[in-house]
């Protein structure tokens, strides 16, 4: 689903942010928009807020992480 293609962005972006870090940062862009549409669904689900909190410290973004 959604969250689970997430997850796999924010993995490899945290993977590849050193050596490729515009794709890394398209990866968390993107999984954020997953995380989102998931959460649209089910809004109860800690683990998408969190989620999508990794993705935004990713970008740091960290204002919006917490």
């Amino acid at each position: 689903g959604w969250s689970g293609e997430a997850d796999a962005l924010v993995r490899r972006g945290a993977t590849i942010v050193g050596s490729r870090p515009f794709t890394a940062r398209e990866d968390y862009r993107r999984a954020i928009a997953l995380y989102q549409r998931a959460r649209s669904i089910d809004d109860r689900d800690a683990g998408l807020a969190a989620g999508e909190a990794r993705a935004q410290a990713g970008l740091q973004d960290f204002r919006e992480a917490t």
